[in-house]
This record gives C-alpha cells, structure tokens and sequence, in this order.
C-alpha cells in the first residue's frame, strides 16, 4: 500500500501489454501510504476477466489461446473479491511447489497460479494447503504467450488485504 515515485523512461507496450513501461530503477521514492478505504476507486470491474475459454490442468479459467489475447487492449486488472483463498501444493510437472488462488469474480469461479512474491513468501512455508483470505484486493495480469504451450496465462499478480497477511 505504498506510493511510491517512478521515474518513468518511455512507454513500452507490447500486444495485449498496453500498461508496459520501462522505468528507471535506480529512482524510486517512497512518498506516503495508499488508504485501504480508498481502494474501490481505483477498482476495476470488467464484465469478465478477459474471455473465460480455456484452462489448464490445476486451473479453471486461467488462460486463452495467443490468437484471441490479440484482440484484447489491456493486460493488468485490480479487482475486488470476497472468498480468494491461496493453495500451496505441488506442481505435477515441475514437482516444485505451486501456489494457486481461488475465487469468485461476478458468479464465475477462477483458479490461477499466484506470483505475488509476498504472497509465496507468507504462505510457502506453511507446506500444502487451503488458506483462506477472505476480503481482497487482486491484481490479475495476463501473460505474453507462454513458451511452453503458447497460450497466455492470467495470474494473481498482486494480493492486497486490510490486514498483513
């Protein structure tokens, strides 16, 4: 919940990535705290996020085909959700631990891998398991099509709570 002050060097979108920038790394300044009851203002509410058609094994409704990413002009969302839980588990292919976030968006349940190194931080830890959360703020993020299947892969990016989690 810092704001913080970016020196931004140019935009730098890439297909569906229109929020890319490359920044300059050496100049950030931390400059207050972002209110959590300010959070809905900056809420997004997309009918969906992004087209619901594809899935992967452990996932439900967590990528699409590069071929339809191309049509969308947005890759980044921050979302209000009610039930997210995490899930620490291990990756079928990989065989390394594998965080995954459920939840509920307007009626529609998703389940996507969490990067969110706070996130992994807290919960990895812990070992396998549901952890349930409750009320948060989400950034979901939509990848560049993945090397390894070709499809873009929606991700919990960012998860904001009231509470430290």
């Amino acid at each position: 919940m810092d704001i913080i002050d970016i020196w931004f060097i140019r935009p730098e979108p890439h297909g569906h990535q229109t929020e890319n920038h490359l920044i300059d790394r050496y100049y950030w300044t931390k400059v207050g705290a972002f209110p959590w009851k300010d959070l809905k203002k900056l809420e997004d509410k997309p009918a969906t996020l992004w087209p619901n058609v594809a899935h992967t094994n452990p996932g439900l409704f967590d990528c699409m085909s590069a071929e339809i990413a191309s049509g969308l002009d947005t890759s980044l969302l921050l979302i209000h959700v009610d039930d997210f839980e995490v899930e620490v588990g291990i990756n079928y292919f990989s065989r390394k631990q594998a965080f995954r976030g459920k939840f509920t968006y307007k009626n529609v349940q998703y389940n996507l891998s969490v990067t969110d190194p706070a996130g992994r931080d807290v919960f990895g830890p812990k070992g396998d398991g549901s952890y349930p959360i409750g009320d948060a703020y989400l950034c979901i993020s939509l990848t560049e099509p993945y090397d390894k299947d070709g499809r873009c892969h929606k991700l919990v990016a960012g998860i904001l709570t009231k509470s430290p989690l």
